[in-house]
C-alpha cells in the first residue's frame, strides 16, 4: 500500500478488532489517520496506540 502514503484515512469502528488493524497498517503505511468509535476513551486509547507503534498521526474522534 505505499502508494497511500501521505493520504488521510477515516476508518470507523477503529477502536477495536477488524477496525483498530486497518487503521494500524494504513497507519505504518505513512496515512494520517482518523479513528471514530463510539466510546470516547477507547478511541483516545486506540488513537495513541497506534500512534505510539507506527510513529504516525491520529485523530481520536466519537460518533455513532
Amino acid at each position: 500500500m505505499s502508494n497511500a502514503s501521505g493520504k488521510v484515512v477515516v476508518v470507523t469502528g477503529a477502536a477495536a478488532g477488524i477496525g483498530y488493524a486497518i487503521a494500524k497498517r494504513f497507519a505504518a503505511d505513512g496515512c494520517r489517520i482518523a479513528i471514530v468509535d463510539l466510546d470516547e476513551d477507547t478511541t483516545c486509547t486506540a488513537a495513541a496506540s497506534i500512534a505510539e507503534e507506527t510513529g504516525g498521526m491520529t485523530l481520536a474522534a466519537t460518533a455513532d
